[in-house]
């Protein structure tokens, strides 16, 4: 699966859900997939914060996202 992850970084949706029904299979659990790395994400950001560049410091997440604890 790290492989299948590794190819397909920088892809946009439906080109990363056609490689995963290519290499893994027709009827990948893609929402589920989804979900789970969306929850992980927001685990690791809770738990170590989320590096930014100082010049995107201002930017609208920073803005919307108070709970976020900024690198």
């Amino acid at each position: 699966m790290e492989d299948v992850i590794y190819h397909t970084l920088g892809m946009n949706r439906a080109g990363r859900n056609e490689y995963f029904r290519k290499y893994i299979r027709e009827d990948f659990p893609f929402e589920e997939f989804g979900k789970l790395t969306r929850d992980n994400f927001w685990k690791i950001v809770d738990k170590e914060g989320l590096p930014l560049k100082k010049v995107q410091k201002n930017c609208w997440l920073m803005e919307n996202r108070k709970d976020i604890r900024w690198r």
